[in-house]
């Protein structure tokens, strides 16, 4: 399979970033909105971080709920529950691309 994506507003750079620092899963989302989460972590994506990219590489439906875990302060945490399961794959090719502007419907 292969995988689009762009991450390119700054709130989303902004938040992207601090949840690398605190060892957050990155993923590829899709234009529709679809998150892969690679097999080895954050290993291969972290230089990418906002960048769009294109990934190839076997997909695996994880049907248990994943719980991401950030600190939030000094003494607060916060907590992401993906529901439903997730999808993960296992990245044999993965590229930097040009990001697409697209034009209103």
């Amino acid at each position: 399979m292969t995988h689009s994506c762009s991450g390119q507003s700054v709130s989303h750079m902004e938040c992207g970033a601090a949840c690398l620092a605190r060892g957050v899963p990155l993923a590829i989302a899709t234009d529709d909105g679809v998150l892969y989460f690679p097999a080895d972590g954050n290993q291969r994506l972290k230089s990418l971080l906002n960048a769009s990219v294109r990934a190839s590489g076997p997909v695996v439906e994880k049907h248990d709920p994943m719980e991401l875990k950030m600190p939030a302060g000094d003494k607060n945490q916060m907590v992401v529950r993906v529901e439903g399961g997730y999808k993960q794959i296992t990245i044999q090719t993965l590229e930097r691309i040009l990001a697409v502007k697209r034009r209103p419907a």
